[in-house]
């Protein structure tokens, strides 16, 4: 149950999000926290979403020029530094990503765009006889779909639920200062040495509380994507089911209901990502408010600290909770919207982008992943596996890899 995991076992959470870091990382272990800044792990579908949104921004016109792979190196290379600040050999962009990955995702790109009016006709046409066939059943169809929508949004629920209650919970972030204030009025009796020790460590204290609330938030994000992503597949596979009765070929179904799933995760992705830039982007805000440790002024600083806090975790709540509120909206949205395609008259919605973005996402995603294991097992001694396949190389297997397209 995701209470359960979220909100009782924090440790475990936190736990997994540490060896999640050390794999990214490419190392079998993260000795410690880095001291300077809160530790966000990179993932696979992060890294493809920052690829695509460069690549498709140039309008089917990758060419695979020095500039565009400049580009799109500095986008990852950015990305990177905004969230992760663990390094790899020193480096947070490893050589392997900018010789390996970018040109292999500009090469795809260009082999996935190479043939992009066929494909938009092929899928255009599964559309079309998807719709001939339930033309006789529009009105069960409409509402089987209308009820899949429903039960994906009470599916979701409870999980968005929690995640307010976490956001609600960061209120108590400020819980440290208020003690490290507690602590100080009762040290004051006490002998200078020990009160001077007492000061010295209130910074750091206070300062590594943060992180490992923030950090705890973090690995509640991961845990709430894992657990949205195997959610999602009851709904589609009870969407599936009540299909099928009014379907012939249940390949092309099956192929809608798969490029229904990638929007799906795609939305819970940007759920994701916009409430993890916010918490980075509250570590910022806080960060240079810390205490120094000034033992003549640092009542004050402590009260001023506390009103710091309480004001930017506010903002961070306002900012953040309605992401939650409309994410399931959004998600039974979607869903609606795949019914709506389905009906008779509907036209044509670019679907074919969606299932570029999909094939375009998946083998970036498979690349990266290839990579970290490759610069983990370089650090462990283990033999190195080989390139991914395609990368930097002549575009023939990749236009055999763009079939799975259609």
């Amino acid at each position: 149950m995701p209470e359960k995991i979220w909100l009782e076992q924090p440790r475990m959470i936190l736990k997994a999000v540490i060896m999640s870091l050390a794999l990214v990382a490419g190392t079998s272990a993260l000795p410690e926290m880095n001291d300077d800044d809160i530790n966000i792990s990179v993932s696979a579908d992060e890294v493809a979403t920052v690829v695509w949104d460069y690549l498709s921004q140039l309008n089917s016109d990758a060419s695979g020029t020095v500039d565009q792979r400049a580009e799109l190196t500095q986008k990852l290379k950015t990305f990177f530094q905004e969230n992760m600040l663990v390094s790899f050999q020193d480096k947070l962009f490893p050589d392997e990503m900018e010789k390996e990955l970018v040109p292999f995702a500009i090469d795809l790109y260009k082999c996935l765009t190479k043939d992009l009016q066929r494909k938009k006709e092929e899928i255009q046409k599964e559309l079309e006889d998807l719709q001939g066939e339930m033309a006789p059943h529009t009105q069960e169809v409409k509402q089987k779909v209308g009820d899949n929508a429903r039960l994906l949004q009470k599916i979701l629920r409870p999980y968005s639920n929690m995640l307010k209650d976490v956001v609600d919970r960061m209120s108590f972030l400020n819980a440290q200062v208020i003690k490290s204030i507690k602590d100080l009025e009762n040290g004051l009796s006490d002998n200078a040495k020990s009160l001077q020790a007492l000061v010295s460590s209130m910074p750091n204290k206070i300062k590594e509380n943060f992180k490992m609330n923030l950090l705890e938030f973090q690995a509640i994000l991961i845990e709430y994507q894992h657990e949205i992503k195997k959610m999602i597949n009851h709904p589609i596979k009870e969407l599936n089911n009540s299909l099928a009765p009014f379907v012939q070929d249940m390949h092309k179904l099956n192929h809608q209901l798969e490029g229904l799933s990638f929007q799906l995760n795609k939305e819970t992705l940007k759920l994701v990502a916009n409430i993890s830039a916010s918490i980075q982007e509250l570590w910022k805000l806080l960060e240079p408010a810390m205490l120094r440790g000034n033992m003549d002024e640092l009542q004050k600083s402590l009260a001023k600290l506390n009103r710091s806090v309480e004001e930017q975790v506010e903002e961070f709540q306002l900012k953040v909770s309605p992401y939650i509120e409309t994410f399931d909206k959004a998600m039974g949205q979607k869903v609606e919207e795949f019914g709506q395609k389905l009906g008779p008259h509907a036209g044509y919605m670019d679907d074919h982008l969606i299932f570029l973005e999909k094939d375009l996402k998946d083998k970036v995603k498979s690349s990266f992943n290839s990579l970290k294991k490759k610069i983990q097992n370089r650090k462990t001694g283990n033999v190195p596996i080989p390139n991914p396949t395609g990368a930097g190389t002549e575009l023939g297997p990749l236009e055999q890899n763009s079939a799975n397209l259609g």
